[in-house]
């Protein structure tokens, strides 16, 4: 079973492994982010040391959030048309997998309507997302870009070395963003990753949304790739679920998220994850309370009170190449919302 490299086991941790060793399919370690200072540790476990840049250039700078100029501000929404409804499927989903029963979705809510609606062209190039946004991890990682957009002139451009455990995340601060409507988070954005990091066994994070869960701890849904595969993953307890779905590089792409922690019958709570690219949604990676596995053993994913999100980029081991990624039209809310129209 795959361990990510951040991840120093003691003796109880070896026995662990060796224990789950049995399970069939590969099964990545998630794990827990600082959003202090940018490094990533287990749940109980303190922070590794870090390097200076002396003894490790590629280690980033410390966490200099982004200047809030407008901390009561409402969402900008500048003018580009991104609010076409939610596209019919005209294509297969490339997985095989039988449907889940799922409850069918609210209509799509036109993007100016989202609680946050942005398409990154009110921001100056060259610098960190303002206003709307504090950046979290590599200061210098995450930056407005004019060399590639999906709509308008700019996006989000994260830029990092190869390492493991190294992030970058925009982390929203518009004013009355949560919480949620029923605790159910609603989230989209544009995504274009020029290159995978790698075959095997690298796991990698771009959606990270967070709060409380019942026990006190942080809860933490996840959301990105591993073994090339769309992949979402939980903590407390390392949990993951299996992928049939082959994550997307070399083109833009609408990544679509529903974290559903509302109250059930019997006062439950849903507990539920569902995703969609371009559109389709993809059964095979649906959380229904359980994924496929923890490495501490059989868990429910109970969904935190959603109190922030974090998008971007954080690897677990060490990448091919470095990594670039490109992040465009994004919409956080309590209903969905639709992909941006096609590019012509």
């Amino acid at each position: 079973m795959p361990v990510d490299s951040s991840v120093r086991p003691g003796l109880v941790s070896l026995v662990l492994l060796a224990l789950s060793a049995s399970c069939a399919g590969a099964t990545p370690r998630a794990v827990q982010t600082d959003d202090a200072d940018g490094t990533q540790t287990e749940p109980g476990t303190s922070p590794a040391p870090r390097l200076d840049a002396a003894s490790n250039p590629m280690t980033p700078a410390p966490v200099t959030p982004a200047p809030t100029d407008q901390p009561d501000a409402k969402v900008v929404v500048t003018g580009k048309d991104v609010d076409a409804a939610m596209r019919a499927p005209d294509a297969v989903a490339a997985f095989d997998a039988t449907p889940a029963a799922t409850t069918p979705l609210p209509p799509a809510v036109d993007c100016k309507k989202a609680k946050l609606c942005d398409d990154f062209e009110a921001y100056p190039v060259g610098a960190a997302p303002g206003s709307n946004w504090r950046v979290s991890g590599s200061a210098n990682g995450l930056v407005v870009d004019s060399t590639r957009a999906y709509s308008g002139a700019k996006s989000i451009l994260i830029k990092l070395p190869g390492t493991a455990n190294i992030q970058a995340f925009m982390v929203p601060t518009v004013a009355g963003l949560f919480p949620l409507k029923d605790n159910v988070m609603y989230g989209r954005m544009m995504v274009f990753m020029p290159t995978s990091p790698g075959p095997g066994d690298r796991h990698w994070d771009m959606v990270i949304a967070s709060g409380k869960i019942p026990t006190g701890e942080t809860g933490n849904y996840m959301f990105g790739g591993y073994t090339e595969k769309f992949w979402p993953s939980y903590q407390p307890h390392h949990c993951w679920k299996d992928s049939k779905s082959p994550f997307i590089f070399g083109k833009w792409f609408c990544m679509q998220w529903q974290f559903d922690g509302a109250q059930g019958a019997g006062g439950t709570r849903n507990n539920q994850m569902r995703f969609w690219i371009d559109s389709v949604e993809h059964t095979d990676i649906t959380v229904d309370h359980f994924g496929s596995g923890c490495t501490t053993g059989k868990w429910e994913w109970v969904a935190p009170n959603f109190d922030t999100v974090r998008l971007g980029f954080t690897q677990y081991q060490t990448s091919v190449a470095p990594i670039e990624l490109s992040i465009d039209d994004v919409a956080i809310s309590d209903a969905p919302i639709a992909c941006p129209a096609p590019k012509p």
